[in-house]
């Protein structure tokens, strides 16, 4: 959404998972996605996920876009960022209680959750990933728990206020 309201680029990480499951001939689970996930993280460090993604993000920028990488989940992955644009470089959190999140994920059609699978999820993240330690480092946070047109405008005001990076 960020993406379509700047007119930048949107990176998503999780694709890199989901390019390793198929490469390896596994099936797409959800099971799968974790343990892929983290043994991609064991293999190549916590930011091996963002590293696989540095071409496109570095490229963009260079093509003087804005980009916007869904999703940083530890502080490795932020460090890693940081590092490979220094000035401007911004971190938001969305947050959505549990129940939120369990309605939105059970209910959508592309690779939908279970209840447990976000639980799982949420375990994971929370010991293996540190997720809780880039509070810190959040330049803003948005409560994603009401409507879509809300957290619209919510980005749009997150856009406004701040100056989108781009490499000189």
């Amino acid at each position: 959404m960020l993406a379509a309201l700047s007119g930048g680029k949107s990176v998503y990480v999780g694709q890199v998972v989901l390019d390793e499951i198929k490469a390896l001939g596994l099936e797409q689970t959800r099971e799968n996605e974790r343990r892929v996930r983290l043994d991609i993280r064991e293999r190549e460090g916590g930011a091996g996920l963002l590293r696989r993604k540095r071409n496109e993000i570095l490229s963009a920028l260079a093509n003087g876009q804005s980009v916007f990488v869904d999703a940083i989940l530890s502080p490795d992955e932020w460090f890693e960022l940081e590092m490979m644009h220094k000035v401007g470089t911004r971190l938001l959190i969305m947050d959505a209680d549990f129940e939120t999140r369990a309605a939105r994920l059970t209910a959508r059609n592309t690779r939908p959750f279970s209840r447990d699978d976000l639980i799982r999820r949420d375990d994971t993240e929370q010991a293996a990933l540190r997720i809780e330690d880039l509070d810190k480092d959040a330049s803003i946070r948005i409560e994603n728990i009401g409507p879509l047109d809300h957290l619209e405008r919510c980005l749009a005001s997150f856009l406004h206020n701040i100056e989108l990076p781009r490499l000189a």
